[in-house]
């Protein structure tokens, strides 16, 4: 309960903000982030602000490509192991907010998007008998909130939760 009610005030805080520092307008980012989404995966995306929005924020677009994979076992048949191994490839173009603050070193932003998942299961192990493999692939639409932190003047760190990934943390650097 301790968590959620920090992280309350401190969106309220950063929120509440009335003056504007950043100067992101027309500048881009790439990023590589670590995250867990059916198991533990990575993604690299690009971003490009190209609109500001008057007292309000920053509009920018861009893309997020995946990579996360699960494996369930399921235990031991004629001496050794065997289960599914599954496979998820997000694909996302997304539109991102930026709220102004008057700490240039503070971005917090929230993403809408769309996109396609790939997704594909096989068998593994040494069970005599074939399962074959499958595939679920969909369309599906994305959702994240998140903050940068200004590390340096080319380089940022940042945390989300959300969707595709519900919990991520990365490093963006701007182009």
């Amino acid at each position: 309960m301790k968590k959620i009610t920090l992280l309350a005030l401190l969106f309220a805080v950063l929120l509440n903000s009335s003056a504007f520092s950043q100067n992101l307008v027309g500048k881009s980012f790439a990023g590589v982030a670590i995250g867990s989404w059916y198991g533990l995966g990575f993604s690299a995306s690009y971003e490009k602000i190209f609109k500001d929005i008057q007292d309000l924020g920053i509009v920018g677009g861009g893309v997020e490509v995946g990579y996360a994979t699960r494996k369930y076992d399921y235990g031991y048949w004629g001496g050794g192991e065997y289960g599914w191994k599954y496979t998820y490839v997000p694909v996302f173009a997304f539109l991102s907010f930026h709220y102004k603050l008057n700490n240039p070193k503070l971005d917090p932003y929230a993403r809408a998007g769309f996109g396609y998942v790939y997704v594909k299961a096989s068998d593994y192990g040494t069970y005599s008998g074939t399962w074959g493999s499958a595939s679920a692939s969909y369309v599906s639409f994305a959702g994240q909130a998140g903050i940068r932190y200004q590390v340096s003047p080319k380089m940022w760190v940042r945390a989300a939760a959300g969707t595709p990934w519900v919990a991520s943390i990365g490093i963006d650097a701007e182009l």
